[in-house]
């Protein structure tokens, strides 16, 4: 079988290096809390690009039934073996073109993934098309409304020294992009738990997630986040959820 540049980059980049938690504490419970949370027990949850398997884990470890796919066949099996010893169902797929039944998942869930889709309008009727009424996507993603980080990517990430952590096809979700995936569900929004500015420049400037330099860096971004929520969409990550309007069928 012939496999895509993005098949090679991410089986590439899952065998190359440590799995990443791109969430804190508080976007996790917040998107659990999205889920229902402790109801959340035998809900099917279909999991769109599980890469190593930390949500895979997660949301089986509190038990979900989690339907969990990506590009290659290694990458979900590694992602299997991260949930273990939970039972999970793993395949491989195109997100565009889902092997799901009509209305047959109560949540949709995607951790760095959304930005990746080619048609934006198309993946939101296909998600839409497997959740069941009153279903719900949720998904962690960064964010392109940030001018200053927007042009750092564009023109200083992966030349003079500055690493890059991307494919060369992948850019920050825009929000045209939300706005053409929700035009398929009843409504949707996106929530800022945090500020991440500073300390994604010390990260990749300094190659630094620690010290006195990136703890002041974390601070400023603390500081911004509480006093001026006005601003607080400027920040890179976000959690987007999507709701599928609940049908009642009259007898």
């Amino acid at each position: 079988m012939q496999h895509s540049k993005e098949q090679i980059y991410w089986d590439e980049f899952t065998r190359n290096n440590e799995a990443y938690i791109f969430y804190d504490l508080m976007e996790y419970q917040h998107i659990l809390n999205l889920m229902g949370n402790e109801i959340l027990c035998e809900k099917k949850v279909l999991e769109i690009g599980c890469g190593k398997g930390i949500w895979t884990a997660n949301l089986a470890r509190i038990g979900a039934k989690v339907f969990h796919f990506d590009l290659t066949r290694f990458i979900v099996a590694t992602a299997k073996e991260a949930a273990t010893p939970f039972t999970t169902y793993a395949f491989v797929a195109d997100m565009h073109f889902l092997p799901i039944a009509n209305n047959s998942v109560d949540f949709v869930f995607g951790s760095m993934v959304l930005h990746h889709a080619s048609n934006h309008d198309f993946f939101g009727h296909e998600v839409a098309r497997v959740l069941k009424s009153g279903g719900r996507a949720i998904f962690h993603e960064n964010s392109d409304r940030n001018p200053i980080l927007r042009f750092a990517r564009n023109s200083l990430v992966g030349r003079l020294g500055i690493p890059k952590y991307s494919s060369s096809d992948e850019h920050p979700l825009r929000l045209e992009e939300i706005q053409s995936f929700g035009s398929s569900f009843t409504s949707y929004r996106s929530d800022y738990l945090r500020m991440v500015v500073f300390q994604l420049a010390v990260k990749y400037l300094l190659r630094r997630e620690d010290g006195l330099i990136y703890q002041f860096a974390r601070n400023l971004d603390r500081f911004i986040y509480k006093n001026f929520p006005r601003w607080r969409y400027l920040s890179y990550y976000q959690v987007v959820h999507f709701d599928k309007e609940s049908v009642t069928v009259n007898d």
